[in-house]
């Protein structure tokens, strides 16, 4: 039987704070025992989860944006300096070659769009650390956030 006399009513206040609510006692006191048993139980259960959110944000950890901002930057760096030789190369195939204001010519051309890329990046990181932030705090955040990155 329940503190409310019927037994067939169950209450999850009893479940996780037993012996907290008595049958004639002062009802302020239950009430504050009550209370401070909720607490208690939202503070193991669910800070720790708030906590570990909270880190994945730019709010707690600033140096998340300096990171992911200088990876994206150096993934598109390296694209291009990759395609850098290609004109070279391709010319290669048939027996020619730039000369030298040709080459120079295609490593500003390279440069430019290198700039541009890398901008880009970074920008790009920055809406989605926004938008990360955001739907963390608003707790619309996807399951796959969650998930630990391999990289």
């Amino acid at each position: 039987m329940n503190w409310l006399g019927d037994s067939n009513i169950t209450t999850p206040v009893l479940a996780t704070a037993p012996g907290l609510v008595t049958v004639g006692g002062d009802p302020s006191a239950m009430l504050g025992a009550v209370t401070k048993a909720q607490w208690a139980d939202y503070q193991t259960r669910f800070v720790p989860i708030e906590n570990q959110l909270m880190n994945m944000t730019t709010y707690n950890n600033p140096g998340l944006a300096t990171t992911e901002i200088n990876r994206a930057e150096t993934d598109a760096g390296a694209t291009y300096d990759n395609i850098s030789n290609s004109p070279a190369i391709q010319l290669g195939r048939y027996g020619m070659g730039m000369t030298a204001d040709q080459q120079q010519s295609s490593d500003r051309l390279n440069n430019i769009g290198k700039a541009g890329s890398v901008v880009d990046a970074a920008n790009n990181i920055r809406l989605k650390l926004v938008e990360r932030n955001q739907m963390i705090a608003s707790g619309a955040a996807p399951e796959s956030l969650f998930k630990k990155n391999t990289r």
